[in-house]
């Protein structure tokens, strides 16, 4: 497993894809308005400039939150949790919308579970 060392404080756990799970609120609202993951290239550019960039695990590639929707997402804060394996960024959202569907965050679907 990968240590990364942050402000030379943290040793962060990667899982078995090099990958850490991140749940971004909103510093404003308060509230989840996405989970992402990042990679040790991507927390490197968080820390370097304030923005956020993320990996696609679809596209199998890193990618700049807002290079095409003008959607900036500035960090604020950042916490990660006593485990080393889940990053809590509060971020501060440049627009009102987050999900490249346009809505205010991306958890939009709603799952109805049936009891038997």
């Amino acid at each position: 497993m990968k240590k990364f060392i942050i402000n030379n404080l943290f040793f962060v756990s990667w899982n078995i894809f090099n990958l850490l799970i991140t749940l971004l609120l909103n510093i404003i609202l308060k509230n989840i308005i996405m989970l992402a993951f990042l990679n040790y290239i991507n927390i490197n550019k968080i820390l370097l400039n304030n923005f956020l960039y993320y990996y696609s695990r679809n596209k199998l590639k890193c990618w700049f939150k807002g290079f095409k929707s003008k959607n900036f997402q500035l960090l604020n804060l950042y916490y990660i949790d006593c485990d080393m394996d889940l990053f809590f960024i509060y971020i501060f959202q440049n627009y009102n919308t987050t999900c490249h569907t346009d809505y205010l965050n991306c958890n939009i679907n709603k799952i109805n579970f049936i009891n038997f």
